[in-house]
């Protein structure tokens, strides 16, 4: 079949799935799975791992001590054929008992739930658009899908793994929900992620007897807060999210308050666009730790990037022209975006590899009792991936 023939078919069997679709969704969304309950994390796993293998994809299981155990499935195309990595997670930020309280909800075209949108909802529209080529014996490329355990609390056991699956690979596909501000939006910058710890020493004192004898190490602190906070990028708004961003989170000091506080400590947060800002960034928040407001007090700033920035590519703007091109025909205006909050896109980006971001179903509320799918991008959202992977073997040929 040419390709217009092939986009509509993929498109009209993604919108006949929907019911099928939603009772598989149902069944994992229904399934709590915060990170660090490795029990039930593994139960949404084996699930998943059946519908992959149901779906024609060889599974591996990457066994983990604490974490749920990662899985990748393979689908080999033929030698020649290039390779696309799709990546999801089935963790969520729901501690367990959540879904007793917040079960599977449909409101005509509106679900809600734990992890509906972030992001099993595109777990499942990755294995359905592998389904569709498998179903309209479509080529497909040497695919490889890497399914995580650990993204909520930055993929610190998968990140090796889904660097190793993507090293080299022609196309990432980061099956993350859509935003909600159009049918075609696709990310496809993020915000690089830092976390930072800073400790303040100082000297204890009586608050009252001798104030004078002591070094306050929350006094200093709060002059190196003020100066942190500043190195944030003037005029940063929900019209306006380029720049630096930087966020202290969590202070601690200090142990009663008749003393003249010893020790201050703060967790802080750091988002940056490129890796130039990384660098410029670093360097200013070292020598913010390394001056003393108040005499005779010391600092340590430890930590470092989590997750790498994602930045905008030659080689990432070739699959924005393709997915451009399969969104216009079906007069749906392609919408490029970039966010401050990281996924594993970012590690697949910063490898070199051409990456596309958020193209699961759209929605909203992540991370919240608000959390919601917006039911109506779900046939699109998922036809869009699959036309990616076919079009990707067609591209190259």
């Amino acid at each position: 079949m040419d390709v217009t023939e092939m986009r509509r078919e993929i498109r009209a069997r993604a919108r006949g799935m929907r019911e099928e679709y939603l009772r598989d969704l149902r069944q994992i969304v229904d399934m709590d799975s915060p990170t660090d309950d490795k029990a039930r994390v593994d139960a949404v796993g084996r699930v998943v791992r059946g519908w992959l293998e149901a779906s024609g994809g060889t599974v591996e299981s990457f066994p983990q001590a604490e974490r749920g155990d990662h899985l990748r499935a393979t689908w080999q195309g033929a030698a020649d054929r290039p390779t696309v990595v799709l990546v999801g997670h089935i963790d969520t930020v729901y501690p367990a008992g959540t879904v007793a309280s917040r079960p599977f909800t449909m409101t005509g075209n509106r679900i809600t739930g734990c992890g509906v949108t972030d992001m099993k909802s595109g777990i499942l529209s990755g294995i359905y658009a592998l389904r569709i080529l498998r179903d309209l014996a479509i080529p497909l490329p040497n695919v490889r899908y890497v399914v995580n355990t650990d993204e909520e609390v930055g993929s610190q056991t998968s990140r090796a793994l889904i660097e190793e699956t993507a090293k080299g690979a022609d196309a990432a596909y980061i099956l993350e929900p859509g935003r909600a501000v159009g049918p075609g939006c696709v990310v496809t910058t993020r915000k690089g992620i830092g976390l930072y710890n800073l400790r303040v020493t100082g000297k204890a004192a009586h608050a009252g007897g001798e104030p004078w004898r002591g070094r306050s190490a929350t006094l200093e602190m709060a002059h190196k807060i003020i100066a942190l906070h500043a190195l944030t990028t003037p005029g940063l708004s929900a019209g306006n999210t380029e720049g630096v961003s930087v966020n202290v989170g969590v202070m601690r000091g200090g142990s009663r308050r008749n003393v003249v506080a010893a020790e201050a400590y703060a967790e802080i947060d750091l988002r940056v666009p490129t890796a130039a800002a990384v660098a410029e960034t670093e360097a200013a928040m070292r020598a913010i730790a390394a001056h003393a407001t108040v005499p005779d007090t010391t600092a340590e700033l430890t930590g470092g990037i989590n997750r790498p920035p994602m930045e905008r590519t030659e080689a990432q703007d070739r699959l924005l022209a393709i997915a451009g091109d399969i969104l216009g025909g079906w007069d749906i205006p392609v919408e490029p975006i970039g966010t401050g909050g990281g996924s594993d896109g970012n590690f697949t980006a910063a490898i070199g590899t051409p990456t596309l971001d958020a193209l699961g179903p759209m929605g909203g509320g992540a991370h919240s009792p608000e959390e919601y799918l917006d039911l109506t991008t779900l046939p699109d959202r998922i036809a869009l991936v699959a036309s990616l992977i076919a079009e990707t073997v067609r591209r190259d040929r």
